[in-house]
């Protein structure tokens, strides 16, 4: 079934000339709900982890953002296969 989910979804977007406007609108949807998970559930604890990042050094924060994008590619990756 996933097979077949993934096939439909190909040759939707590839109708599209590439990735459709919905698809792209869904993901950053998507992050935003991932982004306010936090602050809804424990705003205290989240106010807490910026202080924390705060603090640390520019060049700790490039290397955790460079991991988070290599992260975030892979999973897109694995995802579109």
């Amino acid at each position: 079934m996933l097979q077949i989910h993934c096939q439909y979804s190909q040759n939707r977007y590839a109708s599209h000339g590439g990735l459709s406007m919905e698809f792209l609108l869904s993901v950053v949807g998507v992050v935003l709900i991932v982004e306010g998970v936090p602050w809804f559930l424990s705003p205290g604890s989240a106010k807490k982890a910026l202080r924390q990042l705060a603090i640390l050094p520019e060049s700790s924060l490039r290397i955790l953002g460079a991991l988070l994008m290599l992260a975030g590619l892979l999973v897109v990756y694995l995802g579109v296969g």
